[in-house]
């Protein structure tokens, strides 16, 4: 069962000694803010347990609501994909 399990890894990791099964999910490493008009864009790095490096974008608008700031409009700019 060892010697599957190892050979396994191999294939998927690259490494036969490696304890991570398949990968984990992208987490964010970076951003970038930059203001746009009423929002703000957001552009975000991420990696995960491959090291893969994937990046997105998104746009926030922004207005008050009884005086308080609030997020009041969301578009994803550019869909979580590997940096090319």
């Amino acid at each position: 069962m060892l010697t599957d399990f190892r050979k396994t890894q191999l294939q998927e990791n690259g490494d036969a000694d490696s304890t991570v099964i398949r990968w984990s999910g992208p987490r964010v490493t970076d951003y970038n803010l930059t203001l746009k008009g009423e929002g703000i864009q957001i552009d975000y790095t991420y990696t995960d347990s491959t090291e893969t490096e994937y990046s997105s974008s998104e746009f926030l608008g922004f207005s008050l609501r009884q005086g308080t700031p609030a997020v009041s409009a969301f578009e994803s700019l550019t869909e979580l994909g590997i940096k090319p």
